[in-house]
């Protein structure tokens, strides 16, 4: 009560205009002096994991962030309407999903990567600065074998806390419109090659992931993560590639993962589709142009195949897959007299590498031109490799 009294006689001897000045002063330190507002993405799957393994761990995290009563947190479905997507599992987010989280009053984003290297459990997050969109703290724990996710996230929480401000300003931060930059490699992209040189997968991810928090535009982290992801999680590097391709249509690179990637998966029709939009640019390397090649042969565009073949055979004839389908595609389009011819070839340069199909398509050649006798050789010759091949005993039926 004394303080109090005091205070009354000091302001008792101050002008109207100064007690206004000292309550308008109590007013916004009352205002501004406020936690800092916390928004928390669902972690993603990193190196050696599937998303499922890593799924509720963000959950964990919320719960001991909000114990140690220094936070003050988003809900999960006011995140969702701020950004306007359902879908929290995401690397970054776009200048313009950032400024709606400004404008409400979100002072900081928590992204998350769990990442499997070494037999060990390495949880990973970075804290973006939603006001500037640039990265202000990182924070990591191991989980050992003999501990749960459970039993790091405090840890990780109270790290959490001694690294962020204890209290933030009230005001609103409006990022001004991106401004169109140019391609330039950025220091978290350097950073991340060379962390990569040195098999530091889980490390050069999140410089990848840094790079596209400096610029959601960078092209080149986008297609650095899809190919590290590429033989790990081949859904998340397309989901990469797939915002790669929304900044920049016409970036040849990102076609030639996504139909590198398609055609490991077994889906064609994507990897064609994907193919198609570079292999007439000079310089794309000859594996693609191969890829291609076998992709139309295999949903039976044989005249296109043949094309794309004829052309990679014209820089390299020696190539064994391009010669064995070129003779696969002739017999396929009824130029037989020249299939035969190139089958001939074939086999009699590469004895050491033929396969059950090889003559297969030989032997139908020789029946197309009449030479029966030879034609069973050649599909005695494929069972001899292969004694289960139905197509190759179905062709003897007939002939006999």
């Amino acid at each position: 009560m004394t303080q109090k009294r005091n205070f009354g006689k000091v302001a008792q001897q101050l002008g109207k205009r100064t007690k206004l000045a000292i309550v308008a002063m109590l007013i916004v330190g009352a205002v501004n002096a406020q936690k800092p507002k916390l928004a928390v993405m669902d972690f993603m799957a990193g190196v050696g994991l599937y998303q499922n393994d890593v799924n509720g761990l963000s959950d964990m995290l919320i719960n001991s962030l909000f114990n140690t009563g220094r936070f003050e947190l988003i809900e999960r479905g006011q995140l969702c309407e701020l950004i306007g997507e359902t879908n929290l599992q995401k690397s970054s987010l776009s200048a313009g999903q950032l400024q709606q989280l400004a404008i409400k009053g979100v002072n900081f984003l928590l992204l998350g990567t769990v990442n499997l290297t070494g037999g060990e459990f390495n949880i990973d997050v970075r804290v973006v600065d939603v006001g500037t969109g640039q990265l202000y703290s990182t924070a990591g724990v191991t989980k050992l074998s003999t501990q749960t996710y459970r039993d790091m996230m405090p840890k990780l929480a109270n790290e959490l806390a001694t690294k962020l401000p204890q209290t933030v300003k009230a005001t609103v931060t409006v990022i001004p419109a991106p401004q169109p930059q140019t391609q330039v490699l950025s220091t978290h992209v350097t950073s991340g090659d060379l962390l990569m040189s040195q098999g530091k997968i889980s490390e050069a991810c999140g410089e990848y992931d840094s790079a596209i928090l400096v610029n959601p535009n960078d092209k080149v982290a986008y297609l650095k993560l899809a190919e590290v992801y590429k033989n790990i999680n081949s859904t998340i590097a397309l989901d990469y590639l797939k915002r790669l391709v929304q900044i920049d249509q016409g970036y040849i690179p990102a076609y030639a993962l996504i139909g590198d990637i398609n055609y490991e998966n077994g889906t064609y029709d994507q990897a064609l589709d994907a193919y198609e939009k570079f292999v007439s640019v000079q310089r794309v390397p000859s594996l693609q142009h191969e890829r291609f090649a076998q992709l139309l042969f295999f949903t039976n565009q044989y005249q296109k195949s043949l094309e794309m073949i004829n052309q990679i055979l014209e820089r390299n004839p020696e190539n064994l897959v391009m010669r064995r389908l070129q003779f696969y595609n002739n017999f396929e389009l009824g130029n037989y007299a020249l299939g035969l011819e190139q089958a001939k070839r074939f086999i009699q340069t590469e004895p050491q590498r033929l396969i059950a199909q090889d003559f297969i398509y030989y032997g139908h050649l020789l029946n197309k031109n009449n030479d029966n006798e030879g034609a069973i050789r050649a599909f005695n010759k494929a069972l001899s490799i292969d004694p289960e091949n139905e197509t190759a005993k179905q062709a003897l039926k007939v002939m006999k």
